[in-house]
């Protein structure tokens, strides 16, 4: 845990900001997956008057889900997804503020 506090210290608030809105995409997209199956059977069992207002939520949750994904692939990944890493300075050699 110390480890993932220590990371999470060195980055920026533009990096931090960068890995909130990744996750906040992958949890929208996660739901809409879940959402999907439920819609897909729901219709199965649909009457004809439910199954279109079914039809319909799929397409919009389809199509939100492929404009999720289109503005992941325009993200960048890897290690140019969080820009300039400041190094890690070791405890000993840190220098108390005001000192």
């Amino acid at each position: 845990m110390r480890a993932l506090l220590e990371d999470a210290s060195r980055l920026s608030d533009a990096q931090i900001g960068s890995e909130v809105d990744s996750v906040r995409r992958q949890l929208r997209e996660a739901r809409l997956a879940v959402e999907l199956r439920e819609h897909s059977l729901a219709l199965q069992e649909a009457e004809e008057d439910v199954a279109d207002r079914i039809k319909a939520r799929i397409a919009e949750n389809n199509r939100e889900r492929f404009a999720l994904q289109k503005d992941d692939a325009q993200q960048p990944h890897g290690s140019a997804a969080l820009g300039r890493r400041v190094a890690a300075v070791p405890a000993r050699f840190r220098v108390p503020a005001g000192d």
